[in-house]
């Protein structure tokens, strides 16, 4: 399983919140899938599960 998670910032809106939460699930994948990757709206960061 492959899970992106994202937080926003004050005054994001909802697209921007959509556009990181994806980017976060397609970096999971990238990494092998079977982890987490984690999201803000300005950079992304993964966390790998075994």
């Amino acid at each position: 399983m492959s899970i992106g998670v994202a937080a926003s910032n004050v005054g994001d809106d909802a697209d921007t919140l959509l556009r990181a939460v994806d980017k976060a699930l397609y970096a999971a994948k990238a990494l092998g899938r079977n982890c987490v990757s984690v999201a803000s709206v300005d950079a992304p960061f993964a966390i790998g599960v075994a």
